[in-house]
């Protein structure tokens, strides 16, 4: 799972998903020549040993966001949906 931003992509724990595993930030896309260069951007570690986790990153991101712009847009004011608490 992902939270993506204009300043920030933060990569939150698939278990535990109160913890952030890494994050890629500080975007340079002013560095590059060409709009087919990669973006420089720095990577922070939350954990150690997460390198399998990053490389699986690299190869699935591009697809997640393909999948993202292909579903629904929701038009309209944002609602709170209130859940009844159990006492």
């Amino acid at each position: 799972m992902a939270i993506v931003d204009r300043e920030e992509f933060v990569f939150i724990d698939g278990e535990r998903k109160c913890w952030i595993d890494l994050a890629w930030q500080n975007f340079n896309p002013h560095a590059r020549d060409a709009l087919d260069q990669p973006v420089a951007y720095e990577a922070v570690y939350y954990r150690e040993n997460i390198s399998e986790m990053t490389r699986r990153l690299h190869s699935e991101f591009q697809t997640a966001l393909q999948l993202l712009v292909t579903k629904e847009k929701l038009d309209g004011p944002a609602r709170i949906i209130r859940f009844p608490t159990h006492q």
